[in-house]
């Protein structure tokens, strides 16, 4: 560009020089013509010289654009790749600076902490030089994250949380609003939504109110100490004498006396029902040794207590977990096993049978004699005639397909078709009805019935039942294939025992069945006294589909070689009243066994004694019910057979309402007043005392979010003020009196409201009173009966609509 312009500038002054010898020329040329061409050849050289300096001059600017464009490219590309060297370099910068930050904040704490303590030094005179190790400091640095445990509502944590967070958060922080986050972000469920509205007050009240709260709520130091105890007790289990098993209860009751210590409610713990429990899971050997430190304390004039107690588990499972102790529980592990003589020679060990177990089926009951058979194998009934059959199965509402009750025939699944030919009826083959024919047929009934089968010998055992120091000899089932245990009726009626109402679902190769009875704890001993397993959930049936031995134990076991010298027990009364499942696994441990050869019964030894298990060759069992008769019918009584065939299925069925169910109707039908042309009906309650707690904490929140909800839409709140004040009217709802608007009022309980709208009818408002909010695990709908529903079912009012003439 600058050539450019000297190349102008001398153009331009070659012109102007020229222009006055133009006009010279001009002048002269009167006198001078051949100094006109001369100076034409001079200023078309000049014009050529200056064009091609001129398009140098544009090629040289386009040379140094083409090179700036590049200069610009690559000064782009150095910035991108000082950036990202740049973006390197710090985020290692801001690594190093996090540590050394850390590391001075560490160091500018044991300033502080030096300068404390010599100030504390100066407080109480002391003037000897204060020094705080360097180590200290190193060492925090190298510390693990402490992570506290968060509350959610549980009573049983309350305590260790409070402490954790007293240790972590009050000793750190000092500014209550920050001990109030703190307090809410490690509190949930139940305890986060009793304070999150604390935040909304002055930080100075906030912490201290949310504290009040969660004291008031979870922190009650009886109730502790009472749930911490029933736990503990909940918990127990049989112990074995291993160290494992040991030092797990011993640290259970280690941390249960920690607990109640701080509480002071040791007198709780001291009590000897509570040592009883403790005392009663343990091994026997074990318990003989408490029972001689309990005497000894005796003879000092004191009592056991349960730090004693605990004392004592820690020592045996001090002892068990020891090198002599372990060589204790493998010999119990691990026994002697006797091998029979056509074992020998094979390498030790134990060796256990799985056996393919028929399932044992239901007991079923004849309708007509109520013995342990079958209605079709029922002498009785086979007698009958035809309609006296069929009279007995209808009033006895059995199926007409199998004969059993519990069902109809629409829902048997026995498969059972009438064998009759041309017969495509629904019914039993003993119910059949012959076709009517014009005259007097002479018939004949020919029935039998047989069954083979071999006895097998099932896990059946005789054992000692105790509960409230009574004790009773029965036969107990060993079932590996139920996950309940099951008792009788009559065997804790035989203990004095009630058991608590409960229900439980009894699934079998039938079906499943929801069957009502009662629940209970026992203690089930071998018959020689030598162990005693704990059974904590036993539930209590009229009967159990368990056949009781039919044969002599003892005398079968003589004839098998292998089990000759084993000591089978046997007992008078042959009925098995209890069954033990898989919920009981120390039942079902196989300490020991005798195996014959294949298809040869087997015994076992468990905790309660030896079992005798397997088939029994050449005991068969052969039942048979034989009957024959020779009837002569008429017409006229199988037209009425037909007849009463053909209306069996039109009797009504009754409603029956449950037990809930019918205390509710009683209760609405006796109180159930009319005054004033109105029925005034109160509330069915389950428990006369009604609520006992007052969820005022529980039920203000609610409030004051309505209260924000209100004031930030006034129309809401001007329909919503029409709307109470149309229930007052009416009389739906009565204003409290100023004297029980206190928070502490006795027992109230606050039913929180809210308003309702739908989309489809934005003009409607529609006020919702909560009964089912939950304060303390209950709500007010738990505390009423349901009732049942009487609504009137629609198919009944479509068949009844037509019942009357139209008027």
């Amino acid at each position: 560009m600058q050539t450019r312009s000297r190349n102008q500038i001398s153009e331009q002054q070659s012109e102007s020089r020229q222009a006055p010898i133009f006009i010279n020329d001009h002048v002269d040329n009167l006198s001078c013509p051949g100094s006109h061409v001369s100076s034409s050849k001079s200023s078309l050289s000049r014009v050529t010289s200056a064009k091609s300096s001129l398009l140098r001059a544009q090629l040289k600017e386009k040379q140094l654009r083409q090179e700036l464009e590049l200069e610009k490219k690559l000064l782009k590309a150095r910035h991108d790749v000082e950036m990202a060297e740049l973006h390197v370099k710090l985020a290692a910068d801001d690594e190093r600076n996090k540590q050394e930050y850390e590391r001075a904040s560490v160091i500018d704490n044991r300033e502080q902490l030096e300068r404390y303590v010599k100030d504390c030094a100066a407080m109480v005179g002391g003037d000897a030089p204060v020094t705080v190790g360097k180590s200290a400091v190193v060492e925090k640095l190298d510390m693990p994250k402490v992570e506290m445990s968060y509350f959610d509502g549980n009573g049983a944590d309350y305590l260790r949380f409070t402490k954790e967070f007293e240790y972590y958060v009050e000793n750190r922080v000092k500014d209550p609003g920050q001990r109030m986050l703190y307090l809410l972000h490690y509190c949930k469920g139940r305890a986060k939504a009793a304070i999150q509205e604390c935040v909304i007050l002055r930080p100075e009240s906030a912490y201290a109110r949310a504290k009040g709260i969660l004291q008031d709520l979870f922190g009650e130091i009886h109730v502790i100490a009472r749930n911490r105890i029933e736990d503990m007790i909940r918990s127990l289990r049989p112990v074995a004498e291993d160290g494992e098993s040991l030092s797990r209860l011993s640290i259970q009751l280690q941390n249960c006396l920690i607990a109640l210590t701080e509480m002071n409610y040791l007198s709780d713990l001291n009590s000897v029902t509570t040592l009883e429990r403790i005392v009663r899971i343990l091994p026997i050997a074990v318990r003989r040794n408490w029972a001689r430190l309990a005497d000894a304390r005796n003879q000092e004039g004191q009592e056991p207590s349960f730090q004693d107690l605990c004392q004592f588990v820690s020592t045996e499972a001090r002892v068990a977990r020891s090198r002599y102790g372990r060589l204790v529980s493998e010999g119990f592990n691990r026994p002697n096993a006797q091998v029979s003589p056509n074992r020998q020679g094979r390498h030790g060990g134990t060796s256990f049978a799985i056996q393919g177990e028929r399932t044992p089926a239901p007991k079923r009951l004849c309708i007509l004699c109520r013995s342990d058979h079958a209605t079709a194998s029922c002498q009785k009934f086979v007698g009958l005639d035809v309609r006296d059959r069929w009279s007995c199965v209808r009033r006895h509402r059995a199926c007409f397909l199998c004969l059993e009750v519990g069902h109809r025939i629409d829902h048997c699944v026995s498969g059972i078709k009438c064998s009759k030919v041309h017969c495509s009826g629904k019914h039993h083959p003993l119910l059949h009805v012959e076709p009517v024919v014009n005259q007097v047929a002479e018939q004949g009934t020919c029935a039998a019935t047989m069954h083979y089968g071999t006895a097998v010998m099932l896990g059946v055992i005789p054992v000692k039942v105790r509960a409230r120091g009574k004790e009773t000899d029965t036969y107990a089932f060993l079932d590996n294939g139920s996950d309940v245990t099951l008792v009788t009726k009559d065997l804790l009626s035989s203990l004095g025992l009630e058991g608590t109402p409960s229900s439980i679902t009894l699934t079998t190769i039938n079906g499943a069945s929801q069957v009502q009875g009662n629940m209970c704890e026992l203690e089930v001993a071998s018959m020689d006294e030598n162990e005693v397993i704990r059974l904590d959930r036993v539930f209590a049936l009229p009967s159990l589909p368990v056949n009781a031995p039919s044969l002599s134990v003892s005398q079968e076991a003589r004839r098998w070689p292998h089990l000759q010298e084993l000591p089978f027990r046997e007992l008078d009364d042959k009925r098995v009243t209890m069954l033990i499942g898989c919920d009981v696994p120390e039942a079902h441990w196989v300490l020991d066994q005798r195996l014959g050869s294949r298809k040869q019964p087997y015994a076992i030894k468990t905790l309660l004694g030896w079992v005798l298990l397997g088939p029994l060759h050449g005991n068969t069992e052969r039942g048979t019910v034989n009957y024959a008769r020779i009837s002569e019918d008429s017409i006229k009584d199988d037209i009425r057979s037909l007849r009463e065939a053909e209306l069996k299925d039109t009797e009504e069925i009754e409603r029956s309402f449950s037990i809930e169910d019918r205390k509710a109707s009683e209760l609405v039908t006796q109180s159930t007043v009319l005054e004033k042309e109105h029925y005034i009906i109160p509330l069915p309650w389950k428990d006369p005392t009604k609520v006992t707690d007052n969820n005022y904490v529980v039920a203000i929140n609610p409030l004051l979010n309505l209260k924000q909800r209100l004031s930030c839409d006034k129309n809401l709140l001007a329909r919503y003020v029409d709307g109470v004040n149309t229930m007052l009217k009416n009389g739906y709802a009565l204003p409290v009196p100023p004297e029980q608007l206190a928070a502490n009022y006795r027992s109230s309980w606050y039913l929180p409201h809210h308003p309702v709208m739908k989309p489809k009818k934005p003009d409607k408002l529609r006020l919702v009173i909560d009964c089912a909010g939950n304060f303390r695990g209950y709500s007010l709908n738990d505390k009423l009966y349901q009732g049942p529903d009487t609504i009137a079912e629609l198919v009944g009012a479509l068949l009844r609509f037509r019942e009357s003439l139209l008027v």
